[in-house]
């Protein structure tokens, strides 16, 4: 019987293990299709970040 219940808990542990991953790893190639449709918008987006960053700056100072 703790045979069966330990050798249960392992399979519960690794599911839980395998899921987790998948999650990660669905994330992880998200965000790389995200950087790689974003590449070519990158400079016009950073240009418009130090533009915002800056005007931030005038009124915080």
């Amino acid at each position: 019987m703790i045979d069966f219940w330990l050798s249960k808990n392992i399979a519960d542990a690794l599911y839980g293990l395998i899921v987790l991953a998948m999650f990660f790893i669905i994330m992880f190639i998200a965000s790389a299709i995200k950087s790689a449709f974003n590449r070519h918008n990158k400079n016009k987006f950073y240009k418009q970040f130090k533009e915002s960053k800056r005007k931030d700056d005038k009124n915080n100072g």
